[in-house]
């Protein structure tokens, strides 16, 4: 497979930080000051980790990326490379997961990747077909949060629940039709955290593995907040609840 190109400050960043990647080349446009502070940082990191660096116009690196919205930084790196599950299951207790079921929007997934990162979850699982996968525009959005973060590729999502739910994990989906709210679920220590799609939520066959369906409570006209958000609430409730049995 062809190297990537990722783009932006942050997933740089994070890419020269993170253990297990390998970046050819590295690319800044020759408009930023080499000592501006994101600039230092980035060749010192790259200075570092023995990758050359290249200076090149900013209209170039438009070239390159096909998006405006790089920062003047971008580099050649390695296709992502998927955790594979058992490496995922073999963490250590709490082990929370994150289950995407049928997620399109790079936009969506990448900023889901950065919320779970920041509130402890252990791995993602992530579908090989009907869903959107680690692209340059999803490690953008997730703020280089992809580098840090184990995330499986399954063929079968409903088949891999019923694997982790031998392993002892609960599996808990949250949807809007939910019948629990979260805020009055004592959520174990070892689960996985369900989420649909952008349309059409958590499909059949995934519905029917949950344990339980869980709702976040809404109080104003609009019946439901955006995937994203409904996720770092989730997420923090589960560390909430962890936190409170310390």
């Amino acid at each position: 497979m062809k190297p990537s190109i990722i783009y932006g400050y942050h997933p740089l960043r994070e890419a020269l930080r993170a253990d297990k990647l390998s970046l050819d080349s590295i690319y800044i446009a020759k408009q930023l000051k080499e000592e501006g502070k994101r600039t230092k940082e980035i060749l010192s990191l790259a200075y570092m980790k023995g990758i050359p660096v290249k200076r090149i116009e900013k209209r170039e690196l438009s070239k390159m990326t096909g998006v405006l919205t790089h920062q003047g930084f971008a580099a050649k790196i390695e296709p992502f490379i998927y955790t594979e599950l058992n490496e995922i299951l073999a963490q250590s207790s709490p082990l929370t997961l994150l289950a995407l079921d049928s997620i399109m929007d790079p936009q969506n997934l990448g900023a889901v990747i950065r919320s779970s990162h920041c509130m402890g979850m252990k791995g993602i699982l992530l579908p090989t077909h009907r869903a959107a996968h680690i692209t340059p525009t999803v490690i953008k959005a997730s703020a280089g949060a992809v580098f840090h973060t184990l995330i499986a590729k399954v063929i079968n999502l409903a088949h891999t629940l019923d694997i982790v739910k031998r392993k002892g994990l609960w599996v808990y989906g949250l949807s809007m039709d939910g019948t629990i709210p979260l805020f009055k679920t004592d959520l174990p220590d070892n689960l996985v955290l369900v989420v649909g799609g952008e349309e059409k939520g958590i499909r059949p066959v995934i519905r029917k593995r949950c344990d339980e369906l869980l709702f976040i409570p809404m109080f104003g006209r609009i019946e439901s907040l955006n995937l994203s958000a409904a996720c770092s609430v989730a997420f923090y409730e589960i560390v909430r609840q962890r936190e409170l049995k310390c």
